[in-house]
């Protein structure tokens, strides 16, 4: 059988769809790693550009994935999403199965500033309370024209160590937080199928999604066909 394009899996929209949107609430870069020691990334990246490094700076870890209770994605778990292979001639389709999850996540967010300035440790905390109350860190996707809403539960606490002393020119604080992403990941594969000729586009999307399925206010951050 002839290889096919691999599919772009929901799970890379799901944490490209979470970052965007962490980025817009709490007003700051935000990198997607499972490092132990993150602030390492931030000097290397700084230094590549011949710059201090300048704060504030948040990082996101996957602590856990687990099954997630989201029995309205029965159909999509078990059933999937069917697309096809464009372009070949031997009848393909892609059959993708969405599971829900839930992800565990880690977030560190690094300042130099207690109070008193934006970007500090207390602002975070206010942003953090704040989206935790009312729901600001959720964000809808669309994944091969089939709406996907994603959840955050944000903890209520957060841990703020005692400022570490000056290293290598670099003090700051580091505000520890945890939360739990009712996201979805896929698995595709490939079955023979009748000829269709259709073009499918796969996109996600951040904005509101209405009854009938439309979007509004929202605008894609990643796009690709099949």
């Amino acid at each position: 059988m002839k290889k096919v394009d691999r599919v772009e899996p929901i799970e890379e929209f799901v944490f490209k769809g979470f970052q965007n949107q962490f980025r817009n609430v709490f007003e700051c870069p935000v990198t997607i790693t499972n490092s132990s020691d993150p602030i390492q990334i931030i000097k290397r990246k700084e230094k590549e550009r011949g710059k201090e490094i300048s704060y504030p700076y948040a990082f996101i870890s996957v602590a856990n994935i687990a099954f997630g209770d989201n029995l309205t994605s029965h159909r999509l778990s078990r059933v999937g999403i069917t697309s096809p292979v464009k372009g070949s001639s031997e009848n393909l389709a892609n059959r993708i199965q969405c599971v829900p999850v839930n992800f565990e996540i880690n977030i560190r967010y690094y300042t130099n500033c207690l109070m008193g300035a934006p970007g500090s440790v207390l602002s975070f905390a206010s942003k953090w309370i704040s989206a935790q109350r009312l729901g600001k860190l959720k964000y809808d996707i669309v994944y091969s024209d089939v709406p996907f809403s994603i959840v955050p539960f944000l903890e209520e606490s957060l841990n703020i160590p005692t400022r570490e002393e000056i290293t290598d020119n670099v003090a700051h604080y580091e505000v520890e937080g945890s939360l739990t992403l009712k996201g979805y990941i896929s698995i595709s594969d490939t079955m023979s199928t009748l000829p269709v000729n259709v073009e499918t586009n796969f996109s996600a999307t951040v904005g509101d999604i209405l009854e009938d399925g439309s979007i509004v206010a929202g605008h894609t951050f990643m796009e690709f066909k099949k």
